[in-house]
């Protein structure tokens, strides 16, 4: 699961935290494609952690 799709207003914070997959351009409210965009859409079409995160499995996950 991911927090958001697109950018969007937060209540605190108006626009200027930005954490969604897409990015959004506010003055042309075109839509970007993060780079995380990608990495998610492998992670769900395999249901697996991709290959090429596992060198990111060394570092202690400090949100536990």
């Amino acid at each position: 699961m991911h927090w958001s799709l697109i950018d969007n207003l937060e209540w605190a914070s108006g626009f200027s935290k930005r954490f969604g997959l897409i990015y959004v351009d506010m003055n042309t409210k075109r839509r970007h494609p993060r780079p995380s965009a990608y990495v998610y859409r492998d992670i769900v079409v395999s249901n697996a952690i991709p290959e090429y995160l596992s060198e990111y499995a060394q570092y202690p996950n400090i949100l536990v």
